[in-house]
């Protein structure tokens, strides 16, 4: 299974998920009303794909606050654990 048919596989799952409270049920149809938009910008290359979601996942662990257990993102490279790392600058 590839990167674009997981993340499809994510959006059956979060359209089956059923909310616990008002607030979760918000949120719930808060990010069903994003999916169409979603699907458009998702990439048809797997390879694509793959970028965006170490680029999302980096971000999400670099954002978290500094007083949060530290959480590592790492990737597989020739059989050992390397952290990614990745900069944010201007575009040259």
């Amino acid at each position: 299974m590839d990167s674009r048919e997981k993340v499809l596989a994510l959006k059956e799952w979060l359209l089956s998920q059923r909310p616990e409270d008002e607030q979760s049920a918000q949120q719930l149809q808060l990010a069903v009303g994003f999916l169409p938009l979603f699907m458009k910008l998702l990439p048809n290359d797997p390879v694509e794909v793959d970028r965006y979601l170490r680029m999302i996942a980096w971000g999400a662990t670099s954002c978290r606050s500094d007083d949060a257990p530290k959480l590592g993102l790492f990737e597989l490279v020739d059989g050992e654990w390397v952290p990614v790392e990745m900069e944010i600058g201007a575009p040259s």
